[in-house]
């Protein structure tokens, strides 16, 4: 009898000290942000980076391949004390840029295990070291010489994913976007306001759990979110925090498994479907592959944590986030989109509640937790 009393205070107290784990986590990386700013004077690109689209093709102005989807963790390793870890990152860009005849297979590449070295020999990736981005909360184990994870995604704003090769699928209300890369400047909002990163469970194999796994089709159908809104994807939540029948076999190989892959469906979230929430992203490939324009994608913030999410605020601040946090109505479609252009182009204030104007970092709401 005693120790069945005892069980869920213990229970409780280890939860708390696993919290408080992650919470130190998300504090370095909004740490690292902000000394990456120091240096830089803005903040690293999400995807298409001008950091590493530098890097050039002997003799021509065309970038190098794979480094288009280097992720902002890549760009903040030195500031996580993970030098060494950057450097052969850089080390191999430079060799792909310097070698003629140009050789890819050179340069890391963000879902691959191995690499070439300028005398021909294979090696680990740099992509299969482990970053200080796991979360205790989440225990779910990699392979030995597997891809490296993260429990940090990355904020990209408060409307379905757009960051495709195309210009018109770049622009983000979130501080993170794609082809440039923003200083705290742009952040009107307020630093205090504006979330830069937060949470997710990493994929298991044969969940259904809808906070670890991505559904790409219902009743057999793709989803397409170019303007569409949250409830497509939420209309799929069912018990227990699993997928309804319709869903059939969500991804389990995406959420947090490539912490050096840029596209959403791993390393980013919105802040449109609310915390918690279900992951829904388009793509007609069968593969783990989530696609070239990766532009269709409704992804939140997710954790093992009762009641909520740790989110890192862009003033380096941590606060745990309901998942019953002002969401707003799920059912609209952010207003003033430009015509021809996707919602991540839309201006104005987030129609998402507070949640919603976490992720704007221009949106002129005056609502923050």
């Amino acid at each position: 009898m005693l120790i069945a009393l005892l069980l869920p205070a213990v229970q409780a107290a280890r939860e708390a000290a696993r919290r408080m784990q992650c919470s130190n986590v998300m504090k370095q990386v909004g740490l690292s942000l902000h000394n990456y700013h120091d240096v830089y004077n803005e903040m690293p690109g999400g995807r298409f980076s001008p950091q590493w689209l530098r890097y050039t093709r002997p003799g021509t102005t065309t970038s190098i391949d794979a480094v288009h989807n280097y992720s902002v963790f890549v760009s903040l390793l030195p500031y996580l004390e993970q030098q060494v870890l950057y450097d052969r990152i850089i080390s191999a860009c430079q060799a792909a840029s310097n070698t003629t005849p140009y050789n890819s297979n050179l340069i890391p590449v963000v879902d691959s295990t191995q690499v070439t070295l300028t005398d021909g020999s294979r090696v680990n990736s740099p992509f299969t070291e482990q970053p200080p981005l796991r979360c205790p909360s989440d225990s779910v184990p990699r392979a030995a010489s597997g891809l490296g994870f993260s429990n940090v995604v990355y904020c990209w704003g408060d409307t379905s994913a757009a960051s495709g090769n195309s210009g018109n699928l770049i622009p983000r209300r979130g501080m993170f976007t794609g082809r440039q890369q923003n200083d705290f400047g742009a952040i009107t909002d307020g630093l205090s306001n504006t979330i830069a990163f937060s949470e997710t469970c990493i994929g298991q194999s044969g969940s259904r759990d809808y906070r670890n796994t991505v559904a790409r089709q219902a009743n057999g159908s793709n989803f397409f979110f170019h303007g569409s809104t949250p409830s497509v994807c939420m209309q799929y939540m069912g018990a227990n925090k699993e997928w309804q029948s319709a869903v059939a076999s969500p991804n389990t190989e995406w959420r947090g498994r490539r912490w050096g892959d840029a596209r959403t469906a791993m390393s980013a979230f919105m802040t449109a479907v609310p915390p918690n929430g279900p992951n829904c992203h388009h793509s007609s490939d069968s593969s783990n592959n989530p696609g070239t324009n990766d532009d269709t994608n409704m992804s939140t913030a997710t954790s093992y944590h009762p009641g909520g999410v740790q989110g890192g605020l862009a003033d380096g601040s941590v606060r745990f986030i309901s998942e019953t946090v002002d969401h707003g109505d799920p059912t609209q479609q952010m207003p003033n989109i430009p015509s021809g252009l996707r919602a991540s182009n839309a201006t104005g204030q987030s129609v998402y509640g507070v949640w919603g104007a976490l992720g704007s970092m221009n949106g002129g709401e005056s609502r923050s937790l």
